[in-house]
Protein backbone atom coordinates (compact mmCIF):
# COMPACT_ATOMS: atom_id res chain seq x y z
CA UNK A 1 0.00 0.00 0.00
CA UNK A 2 1.32 3.26 -0.89
CA UNK A 3 2.16 5.77 1.94
CA UNK A 4 -0.23 9.01 2.13
CA UNK A 5 1.20 12.16 3.38
CA UNK A 6 -1.08 14.74 4.72
CA UNK A 7 -0.55 18.39 3.98
CA UNK A 8 1.02 18.77 7.51
CA UNK A 9 3.56 16.12 6.70
CA UNK A 10 4.50 17.67 3.64
CA UNK A 11 5.14 21.13 5.45
CA UNK A 12 7.16 19.33 7.80
CA UNK A 13 9.44 17.79 4.83
CA UNK A 14 9.54 20.84 3.22
CA UNK A 15 10.65 23.01 6.36
CA UNK A 16 13.60 20.22 6.68
CA UNK A 17 14.86 20.64 3.65
CA UNK A 18 15.39 23.90 3.82
CA UNK A 19 17.09 23.69 7.31
CA UNK A 20 19.76 21.53 5.49
CA UNK A 21 20.66 23.65 2.91
CA UNK A 22 20.62 26.68 5.34
CA UNK A 23 23.40 24.52 7.13
CA UNK A 24 25.15 22.86 4.70
CA UNK A 25 24.93 25.37 1.57
CA UNK A 26 26.31 28.48 2.86
CA UNK A 27 29.07 26.23 4.44
CA UNK A 28 31.71 27.32 1.67
CA UNK A 29 30.45 30.67 1.32
CA UNK A 30 31.23 31.69 5.24
CA UNK A 31 34.46 29.58 5.02
CA UNK A 32 35.41 31.71 1.71
CA UNK A 33 34.84 35.04 3.46
CA UNK A 34 36.62 33.90 6.18
CA UNK A 35 40.02 33.48 4.42
CA UNK A 36 39.60 36.25 2.84
CA UNK A 37 38.95 38.28 5.85
CA UNK A 38 41.75 36.44 7.42
CA UNK A 39 44.10 37.05 4.37
CA UNK A 40 43.49 40.99 4.61
CA UNK A 41 43.72 41.03 8.40
CA UNK A 42 47.39 39.92 7.67
CA UNK A 43 47.79 42.34 4.92
CA UNK A 44 46.83 45.25 7.24
CA UNK A 45 49.93 43.99 9.79
CA UNK A 46 52.06 43.36 7.19
CA UNK A 47 51.84 47.10 6.35
CA UNK A 48 51.83 47.92 9.82
CA UNK A 49 54.99 46.22 10.00
CA UNK A 50 53.55 43.24 12.41
CA UNK A 51 55.26 40.56 11.00
CA UNK A 52 54.09 37.88 13.34
CA UNK A 53 50.53 38.61 13.41
CA UNK A 54 50.82 38.98 9.46
CA UNK A 55 52.41 35.53 9.55
CA UNK A 56 49.32 33.76 11.31
CA UNK A 57 46.54 35.17 9.74
CA UNK A 58 47.98 34.29 6.26
CA UNK A 59 48.87 30.87 7.76
CA UNK A 60 45.52 30.61 8.66
CA UNK A 61 43.81 32.01 5.55
CA UNK A 62 45.98 29.28 3.42
CA UNK A 63 45.15 26.17 5.41
CA UNK A 64 41.41 27.29 4.76
CA UNK A 65 42.85 27.33 1.00
CA UNK A 66 45.81 26.17 0.42
CA UNK A 67 45.75 26.50 -3.63
CA UNK A 68 45.44 30.06 -3.29
CA UNK A 69 48.60 32.08 -4.75
CA UNK A 70 47.81 35.19 -3.51
CA UNK A 71 48.07 33.99 0.13
CA UNK A 72 51.57 31.83 -0.55
CA UNK A 73 53.07 35.19 -2.31
CA UNK A 74 52.17 37.32 0.72
CA UNK A 75 53.81 34.84 3.22
CA UNK A 76 57.05 34.78 1.04
CA UNK A 77 56.69 38.43 1.72
CA UNK A 78 56.65 37.69 5.21
CA UNK A 79 59.77 35.64 5.16
CA UNK A 80 61.82 38.12 3.28
CA UNK A 81 61.04 40.50 6.36
CA UNK A 82 61.70 38.45 8.98
CA UNK A 83 65.33 37.19 7.99
CA UNK A 84 63.75 33.94 6.35
CA UNK A 85 65.35 34.43 2.81
CA UNK A 86 65.96 30.84 1.48
CA UNK A 87 62.25 29.63 2.31
CA UNK A 88 60.99 32.72 0.55
CA UNK A 89 63.26 32.48 -2.78
CA UNK A 90 61.72 28.82 -2.34
CA UNK A 91 58.30 29.93 -2.73
CA UNK A 92 58.71 32.75 -4.99
CA UNK A 93 60.67 30.24 -7.59
CA UNK A 94 57.52 27.41 -7.25
CA UNK A 95 55.17 31.02 -8.45
CA UNK A 96 57.15 31.76 -11.11
CA UNK A 97 56.85 28.66 -12.44
CA UNK A 98 53.50 27.99 -11.98
CA UNK A 99 52.43 31.25 -14.24
CA UNK A 100 55.62 33.48 -14.87
CA UNK A 101 53.24 36.15 -16.31
CA UNK A 102 51.34 36.68 -13.60
CA UNK A 103 53.87 36.32 -10.84
CA UNK A 104 56.27 38.84 -12.61
CA UNK A 105 57.03 40.71 -9.65
CA UNK A 106 58.23 37.91 -7.26
CA UNK A 107 61.26 38.45 -10.18
CA UNK A 108 62.36 41.39 -8.77
CA UNK A 109 61.74 40.23 -4.59
CA UNK A 110 63.77 37.71 -5.47
CA UNK A 111 66.37 40.01 -6.78
CA UNK A 112 65.54 42.21 -3.62
CA UNK A 113 66.59 39.49 -1.83
CA UNK A 114 69.89 38.83 -3.68
CA UNK A 115 70.76 42.25 -3.71
CA UNK A 116 70.53 42.98 0.32
CA UNK A 117 72.92 40.46 1.04
CA UNK A 118 75.36 41.95 -1.50
CA UNK A 119 74.84 39.11 -3.57
CA UNK A 120 74.62 41.05 -7.02
CA UNK A 121 75.84 38.41 -9.28
CA UNK A 122 72.69 36.54 -8.36
CA UNK A 123 70.31 39.54 -8.21
CA UNK A 124 71.48 40.05 -12.33
CA UNK A 125 70.86 36.84 -13.34
CA UNK A 126 67.29 36.65 -11.90
CA UNK A 127 67.02 40.05 -13.52
CA UNK A 128 68.36 38.53 -16.85
CA UNK A 129 65.36 36.17 -16.35
CA UNK A 130 62.89 38.33 -16.11
CA UNK A 131 64.03 39.71 -19.54
CA UNK A 132 63.88 36.74 -21.24
CA UNK A 133 60.64 36.37 -20.10
CA UNK A 134 59.18 39.28 -21.92
CA UNK A 135 59.23 41.87 -19.12
CA UNK A 136 58.26 44.85 -21.11
CA UNK A 137 57.75 47.68 -18.88
CA UNK A 138 61.35 48.65 -18.63
CA UNK A 139 61.88 48.15 -14.78
CA UNK A 140 63.64 44.57 -15.23
CA UNK A 141 65.82 46.34 -17.28
CA UNK A 142 66.51 49.18 -14.88
CA UNK A 143 66.84 46.95 -12.00
CA UNK A 144 69.59 45.23 -13.82
CA UNK A 145 71.47 48.16 -14.58
CA UNK A 146 71.64 48.46 -10.53
CA UNK A 147 73.06 45.23 -10.11
CA UNK A 148 75.05 45.29 -12.89
CA UNK A 149 76.48 48.74 -11.50
CA UNK A 150 77.09 47.27 -8.45
CA UNK A 151 78.79 44.19 -9.66
CA UNK A 152 81.11 47.24 -12.09
CA UNK A 153 79.99 45.80 -15.10
CA UNK A 154 79.71 49.49 -15.96
CA UNK A 155 79.54 48.99 -19.67
CA UNK A 156 76.26 46.05 -19.04
CA UNK A 157 75.05 48.62 -16.68
CA UNK A 158 74.50 51.60 -18.84
CA UNK A 159 73.41 49.72 -22.03
CA UNK A 160 70.64 48.08 -19.59
CA UNK A 161 69.47 51.93 -18.43
CA UNK A 162 69.11 53.11 -21.31
CA UNK A 163 67.31 49.94 -23.24
CA UNK A 164 64.89 50.90 -19.72
CA UNK A 165 64.27 54.46 -20.94
CA UNK A 166 63.54 53.44 -24.24
CA UNK A 167 61.40 50.63 -23.51
CA UNK A 168 59.39 53.09 -20.80
CA UNK A 169 59.94 56.59 -21.10
CA UNK A 170 58.19 57.50 -17.45
CA UNK A 171 61.52 55.39 -16.67
CA UNK A 172 64.12 58.35 -18.00
CA UNK A 173 64.42 60.49 -14.66
CA UNK A 174 66.09 57.01 -12.59
CA UNK A 175 67.71 56.23 -15.84
CA UNK A 176 69.44 59.25 -16.41
CA UNK A 177 70.12 59.10 -12.67
CA UNK A 178 72.07 55.88 -13.02
CA UNK A 179 73.82 56.90 -16.05
CA UNK A 180 75.24 59.86 -13.94
CA UNK A 181 76.42 57.98 -10.93
CA UNK A 182 78.03 55.41 -13.23
CA UNK A 183 79.52 58.49 -15.04
CA UNK A 184 80.84 59.42 -11.19
CA UNK A 185 82.05 56.21 -10.23
CA UNK A 186 84.30 56.32 -13.50
CA UNK A 187 85.78 59.36 -12.75
CA UNK A 188 84.27 59.98 -15.85
CA UNK A 189 83.40 64.14 -13.46
CA UNK A 190 82.27 66.35 -16.27
CA UNK A 191 79.56 64.06 -17.51
CA UNK A 192 78.41 62.88 -14.56
CA UNK A 193 78.44 66.95 -13.51
CA UNK A 194 76.41 67.57 -17.06
CA UNK A 195 73.65 65.17 -16.33
CA UNK A 196 73.00 65.89 -12.89
CA UNK A 197 72.66 69.54 -14.17
CA UNK A 198 70.20 68.16 -16.54
CA UNK A 199 68.45 66.41 -14.00
CA UNK A 200 67.60 69.81 -11.72
CA UNK A 201 66.78 71.59 -14.75
CA UNK A 202 64.17 69.13 -16.00
CA UNK A 203 62.66 67.85 -12.76
CA UNK A 204 62.94 71.20 -10.43
CA UNK A 205 61.44 70.71 -6.71
CA UNK A 206 61.25 66.44 -7.12
CA UNK A 207 63.49 64.16 -5.01
CA UNK A 208 65.27 63.21 -7.50
CA UNK A 209 66.39 66.82 -8.00
CA UNK A 210 66.94 67.09 -4.62
CA UNK A 211 69.38 64.10 -4.56
CA UNK A 212 71.06 65.14 -7.92
CA UNK A 213 72.10 68.51 -6.46
CA UNK A 214 73.80 66.65 -3.08
CA UNK A 215 75.71 64.25 -5.42
CA UNK A 216 76.75 67.32 -7.60
CA UNK A 217 78.53 68.53 -3.97
CA UNK A 218 79.68 64.73 -3.87
CA UNK A 219 81.36 65.09 -7.19
CA UNK A 220 83.36 68.23 -6.53
CA UNK A 221 84.33 66.39 -3.63
CA UNK A 222 85.87 63.51 -5.20
CA UNK A 223 87.46 64.92 -8.08
CA UNK A 224 88.97 67.40 -5.22
CA UNK A 225 90.33 64.68 -3.97
CA UNK A 226 91.68 63.15 -7.04
CA UNK A 227 93.93 65.90 -6.97
CA UNK A 228 97.57 64.02 -7.11
CA UNK A 229 99.11 66.12 -4.68
CA UNK A 230 97.40 67.37 -1.14
CA UNK A 231 98.46 69.85 1.32
CA UNK A 232 97.17 69.61 4.92
CA UNK A 233 98.14 72.32 7.78
CA UNK A 234 97.22 73.27 11.50
CA UNK A 235 98.10 75.79 13.82
CA UNK A 236 97.06 75.25 17.48
CA UNK A 237 97.36 77.13 20.61
CA UNK A 238 96.84 75.30 24.01
CA UNK A 239 97.64 75.93 28.09
CA UNK A 240 98.89 72.90 29.90
CA UNK A 241 98.36 72.96 33.82
CA UNK A 242 100.77 70.07 34.38
CA UNK A 243 103.82 70.26 31.59
CA UNK A 244 104.99 66.32 31.16
CA UNK A 245 108.77 66.68 31.99
CA UNK A 246 110.62 65.51 29.32
CA UNK A 247 108.15 64.55 26.72
CA UNK A 248 110.75 62.22 25.08
CA UNK A 249 112.47 61.19 28.19
CA UNK A 250 113.61 56.71 28.04
CA UNK A 251 111.95 56.64 30.94
CA UNK A 252 107.60 55.56 31.04
CA UNK A 253 105.31 57.44 32.37
CA UNK A 254 107.47 60.18 33.17
CA UNK A 255 106.03 62.26 35.81
CA UNK A 256 104.81 66.14 35.21
CA UNK A 257 106.99 69.26 35.94
CA UNK A 258 103.96 70.31 38.48
CA UNK A 259 104.07 73.53 36.41
CA UNK A 260 101.66 75.33 33.79
CA UNK A 261 102.27 76.72 30.48
CA UNK A 262 100.97 78.27 27.25
CA UNK A 263 102.20 76.69 24.34
CA UNK A 264 101.75 75.91 20.12
CA UNK A 265 101.88 73.79 17.88
CA UNK A 266 102.37 73.55 13.69
CA UNK A 267 101.86 71.50 11.82
CA UNK A 268 102.26 71.23 7.94
CA UNK A 269 102.17 68.29 5.78
CA UNK A 270 102.55 67.48 2.17
CA UNK A 271 102.74 64.77 -0.47
CA UNK A 272 101.91 63.11 -3.66
CA UNK A 273 99.72 60.30 -4.64
CA UNK A 274 101.28 58.97 -7.70
CA UNK A 275 98.31 56.12 -7.79
CA UNK A 276 95.29 57.38 -7.26
CA UNK A 277 92.48 55.46 -8.32
CA UNK A 278 88.97 55.39 -6.67
CA UNK A 279 89.62 51.79 -4.87
CA UNK A 280 93.40 52.57 -4.54
CA UNK A 281 95.88 54.70 -3.81
CA UNK A 282 99.50 55.16 -3.00
CA UNK A 283 101.63 57.91 -2.11
CA UNK A 284 104.36 59.95 -0.15
CA UNK A 285 105.05 62.55 1.65
CA UNK A 286 106.66 64.92 4.61
CA UNK A 287 105.24 66.25 7.86
CA UNK A 288 107.10 69.07 9.57
CA UNK A 289 105.42 69.20 13.32
CA UNK A 290 106.94 72.20 15.52
CA UNK A 291 105.59 72.34 19.31
CA UNK A 292 106.65 76.02 21.09
CA UNK A 293 105.96 76.66 24.93
CA UNK A 294 106.27 79.95 26.23
CA UNK A 295 108.66 79.31 29.35
CA UNK A 296 109.53 75.89 29.38
CA UNK A 297 110.90 75.70 25.94
CA UNK A 298 113.50 72.67 27.27
CA UNK A 299 110.33 70.91 26.31
CA UNK A 300 109.92 72.35 23.14
CA UNK A 301 109.63 69.60 20.60
CA UNK A 302 110.75 69.40 16.33
CA UNK A 303 110.53 66.36 14.06
CA UNK A 304 110.09 65.43 10.45
CA UNK A 305 108.22 62.69 9.35
CA UNK A 306 109.06 61.43 6.09
CA UNK A 307 106.38 58.68 5.06
CA UNK A 308 105.04 56.27 2.30
CA UNK A 309 100.80 54.83 2.25
CA UNK A 310 98.74 52.32 0.56
CA UNK A 311 95.66 52.05 0.49
CA UNK A 312 92.81 49.27 -1.00
CA UNK A 313 89.29 49.34 -1.26
CA UNK A 314 87.42 46.14 -1.34
CA UNK A 315 83.89 45.40 -1.10
CA UNK A 316 83.20 45.29 2.35
CA UNK A 317 86.35 46.86 4.21
CA UNK A 318 89.26 48.96 3.20
CA UNK A 319 93.11 48.18 4.21
CA UNK A 320 95.86 50.53 4.76
CA UNK A 321 99.31 49.93 5.52
CA UNK A 322 101.45 53.02 6.70
CA UNK A 323 105.33 53.55 7.13
CA UNK A 324 106.61 56.76 9.05
CA UNK A 325 109.88 57.40 9.28
CA UNK A 326 110.55 59.91 11.87
CA UNK A 327 113.61 62.32 13.34
CA UNK A 328 112.89 64.31 16.77
CA UNK A 329 114.57 67.30 18.40
CA UNK A 330 114.23 68.94 21.48
CA UNK A 331 115.07 71.83 23.46
CA UNK A 332 115.31 75.34 22.94
CA UNK A 333 115.40 78.83 24.48
CA UNK A 334 112.19 80.67 24.87
CA UNK A 335 111.15 82.67 22.27
CA UNK A 336 112.33 86.54 22.32
CA UNK A 337 109.06 87.04 20.33
CA UNK A 338 106.45 85.41 23.25
CA UNK A 339 105.39 89.14 23.46
CA UNK A 340 103.84 89.07 20.45
CA UNK A 341 101.99 85.77 20.91
CA UNK A 342 104.76 83.53 18.96
CA UNK A 343 106.33 80.83 20.79
CA UNK A 344 107.42 78.59 17.82
CA UNK A 345 111.02 79.67 17.82
CA UNK A 346 112.23 76.25 15.58
CA UNK A 347 115.65 76.48 18.31
CA UNK A 348 115.13 72.90 19.11
CA UNK A 349 118.77 71.66 18.09
CA UNK A 350 119.07 68.53 20.40
CA UNK A 351 119.36 65.45 18.71
CA UNK A 352 116.69 63.29 20.45
CA UNK A 353 115.34 59.99 18.70
CA UNK A 354 114.84 58.34 15.55
CA UNK A 355 111.77 55.66 14.99
CA UNK A 356 110.56 53.77 12.16
CA UNK A 357 106.73 52.90 12.57
CA UNK A 358 105.09 50.62 10.16
CA UNK A 359 101.20 50.44 10.60
CA UNK A 360 98.41 48.11 8.87
CA UNK A 361 94.78 48.86 9.69
CA UNK A 362 91.70 47.21 8.15
CA UNK A 363 88.53 48.83 8.38
CA UNK A 364 85.21 46.69 8.15
CA UNK A 365 82.31 48.38 7.66
CA UNK A 366 79.13 45.75 7.78
CA UNK A 367 76.68 48.90 6.92
CA UNK A 368 77.43 52.36 6.41
CA UNK A 369 76.96 53.44 9.82
CA UNK A 370 78.14 49.98 11.63
CA UNK A 371 81.87 49.17 11.47
CA UNK A 372 84.81 47.61 12.79
CA UNK A 373 88.34 49.19 13.05
CA UNK A 374 91.16 46.87 13.15
CA UNK A 375 94.35 48.57 13.56
CA UNK A 376 98.30 47.80 14.72
CA UNK A 377 102.09 49.13 14.86
CA UNK A 378 105.48 48.14 15.17
CA UNK A 379 107.40 50.95 16.41
CA UNK A 380 111.41 51.23 16.41
CA UNK A 381 113.17 53.71 18.47
CA UNK A 382 116.72 54.74 18.09
CA UNK A 383 118.09 57.14 20.86
CA UNK A 384 120.58 59.20 19.83
CA UNK A 385 122.61 59.27 23.54
CA UNK A 386 123.45 56.59 25.03
CA UNK A 387 119.95 55.16 26.16
CA UNK A 388 119.02 52.11 24.89
CA UNK A 389 117.20 50.95 21.98
CA UNK A 390 113.46 49.65 22.22
CA UNK A 391 110.69 47.62 20.29
CA UNK A 392 107.12 48.71 20.88
CA UNK A 393 104.37 46.65 19.20
CA UNK A 394 100.38 47.92 19.42
CA UNK A 395 97.12 45.85 18.38
CA UNK A 396 93.79 47.24 18.86
CA UNK A 397 89.91 46.94 18.28
CA UNK A 398 87.53 49.31 18.10
CA UNK A 399 83.51 48.99 17.31
CA UNK A 400 81.03 51.52 15.77
CA UNK A 401 77.90 51.71 15.81
CA UNK A 402 74.80 54.36 15.84
CA UNK A 403 72.61 55.58 18.56
CA UNK A 404 70.38 57.62 17.25
CA UNK A 405 72.11 60.92 15.66
CA UNK A 406 75.12 60.03 17.09
CA UNK A 407 77.81 57.58 16.51
CA UNK A 408 79.16 55.72 19.40
CA UNK A 409 82.87 53.79 19.85
CA UNK A 410 84.00 51.51 22.10
CA UNK A 411 87.58 49.91 21.69
CA UNK A 412 90.06 48.05 23.45
CA UNK A 413 93.81 48.71 23.04
CA UNK A 414 97.33 46.66 23.72
CA UNK A 415 100.60 47.98 23.94
CA UNK A 416 103.87 46.98 24.49
CA UNK A 417 107.10 48.03 24.97
CA UNK A 418 110.38 45.90 25.36
CA UNK A 419 114.31 47.60 26.09
CA UNK A 420 117.13 46.13 27.23
CA UNK A 421 116.68 48.21 30.60
CA UNK A 422 114.10 46.58 32.39
CA UNK A 423 113.50 50.24 33.72
CA UNK A 424 112.27 51.37 30.45
CA UNK A 425 109.85 48.44 29.89
CA UNK A 426 106.48 48.30 30.10
CA UNK A 427 102.74 47.42 29.01
CA UNK A 428 99.19 48.70 29.09
CA UNK A 429 95.41 47.52 28.43
CA UNK A 430 93.88 50.92 27.85
CA UNK A 431 89.79 50.47 27.30
CA UNK A 432 87.33 53.26 25.88
CA UNK A 433 84.02 54.41 24.85
CA UNK A 434 82.97 57.26 22.98
CA UNK A 435 80.33 59.14 21.17
CA UNK A 436 80.33 62.32 18.72
CA UNK A 437 77.64 64.01 16.85
CA UNK A 438 76.06 66.85 15.11
CA UNK A 439 75.23 69.12 17.48
CA UNK A 440 73.80 72.79 15.88
CA UNK A 441 75.11 75.38 13.72
CA UNK A 442 77.37 72.75 11.87
CA UNK A 443 79.14 71.64 15.38
CA UNK A 444 80.06 68.40 15.68
CA UNK A 445 80.71 67.60 19.41
CA UNK A 446 82.73 64.10 20.55
CA UNK A 447 83.30 63.35 24.37
CA UNK A 448 85.28 60.22 25.30
CA UNK A 449 86.59 58.31 28.33
CA UNK A 450 88.99 55.99 28.67
CA UNK A 451 90.75 53.63 31.53
CA UNK A 452 94.74 52.89 31.04
CA UNK A 453 96.23 50.44 33.32
CA UNK A 454 99.93 50.22 33.02
CA UNK A 455 102.22 47.95 33.95
CA UNK A 456 106.13 48.33 34.37
CA UNK A 457 109.01 45.60 34.01
CA UNK A 458 111.15 46.63 36.54
CA UNK A 459 111.45 45.27 39.75
CA UNK A 460 111.42 47.38 43.05
CA UNK A 461 113.38 47.03 46.24
CA UNK A 462 110.87 45.02 47.79
CA UNK A 463 109.98 42.91 44.79
CA UNK A 464 107.23 44.56 43.45
CA UNK A 465 106.32 46.21 40.34
CA UNK A 466 104.88 49.44 39.95
CA UNK A 467 101.30 49.95 38.51
CA UNK A 468 99.55 52.88 37.11
CA UNK A 469 95.74 53.49 36.73
CA UNK A 470 95.17 55.87 34.28
CA UNK A 471 91.57 57.94 33.53
CA UNK A 472 91.08 60.05 30.45
CA UNK A 473 88.60 62.36 29.55
CA UNK A 474 88.67 64.24 26.18
CA UNK A 475 86.22 66.22 24.99
CA UNK A 476 86.06 68.23 21.63
CA UNK A 477 83.67 70.49 19.13
CA UNK A 478 84.59 70.94 15.44
CA UNK A 479 83.00 73.46 13.06
CA UNK A 480 83.78 74.00 9.21
CA UNK A 481 84.14 77.36 8.00
CA UNK A 482 84.68 76.94 4.53
CA UNK A 483 85.01 73.96 2.47
CA UNK A 484 89.10 74.08 2.77
CA UNK A 485 89.10 75.59 6.72
CA UNK A 486 87.60 74.13 9.98
CA UNK A 487 87.90 75.24 13.41
CA UNK A 488 88.00 73.55 16.65
CA UNK A 489 88.10 73.21 20.94
CA UNK A 490 89.04 70.69 22.53
CA UNK A 491 89.71 70.08 26.31
CA UNK A 492 91.38 66.97 28.17
CA UNK A 493 91.85 65.63 31.83
CA UNK A 494 93.82 63.24 32.96
CA UNK A 495 94.36 61.24 36.54
CA UNK A 496 96.99 58.93 36.94
CA UNK A 497 96.64 56.91 40.12
CA UNK A 498 99.90 55.34 40.91
CA UNK A 499 100.55 52.72 43.38
CA UNK A 500 104.53 53.54 43.55
CA UNK A 501 105.06 55.71 46.91
CA UNK A 502 108.68 57.19 47.76
CA UNK A 503 110.05 58.96 50.89
CA UNK A 504 111.39 62.01 50.96
CA UNK A 505 112.80 63.13 54.71
CA UNK A 506 111.37 60.33 56.07
CA UNK A 507 107.49 60.92 54.79
CA UNK A 508 105.68 59.28 51.88
CA UNK A 509 105.67 60.94 48.84
CA UNK A 510 103.21 59.80 46.02
CA UNK A 511 105.87 60.73 42.73
CA UNK A 512 104.03 59.50 40.09
CA UNK A 513 99.94 60.56 41.28
CA UNK A 514 99.07 63.71 39.16
CA UNK A 515 96.11 65.16 37.46
CA UNK A 516 96.42 67.30 34.09
CA UNK A 517 94.43 69.35 32.39
CA UNK A 518 95.06 70.53 28.59
CA UNK A 519 92.78 73.18 26.60
CA UNK A 520 93.54 73.64 22.80
CA UNK A 521 91.85 75.97 20.27
CA UNK A 522 93.14 75.57 16.37
CA UNK A 523 92.59 76.14 12.94
CA UNK A 524 93.04 73.55 9.68
CA UNK A 525 93.43 73.77 6.42
CA UNK A 526 92.94 71.64 3.18
CA UNK A 527 94.05 72.29 0.06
Amino acid sequence: MKPRYDSASRWILVLFFCAVCAVLAPQGAFSQESALELFADGVVAFEEQDYKQAEASIKSALQMEPENDQFLYHLALVYSKTCRKTQAVEIFERLIASDSVLYRKAYYDIAAIYSAQSQHEKALQVLKRAIDQGAADGRAHLEAAVAAKNLKKYNDASNYAKEAKDINPLLAPPADNLLAVIAFEQDRFDEARLIFGQIMSEYPNSALATAAAQSLKAVDAVQKARKPWFVHAMFLVGFDDNVISQPLGPLPAQPPTGKGDSYQNLVLTGGYRFINERARRAGAGLTINHIGFKDLANNNIVSFNPFAFYEKDFDRFNFSLRYDLSYYYTGGEPAETRQLLWYLSFSSNDDKLVTHRAMPRVLVNWTDTVKTDLAAYYLYKHYMDDTPDANAYMASIAQIFPIGRASARVGYTFHKEDSGDKRLSSHFHQTSAGLSAPLVWKIHGSATYSFISTHYEEKLTDGSQRRDKTHRVDLSLTRPLLDWLGIGAAYGFTNNDSDRVDTINGAPYELFDFRRRVYMLWLNAHF
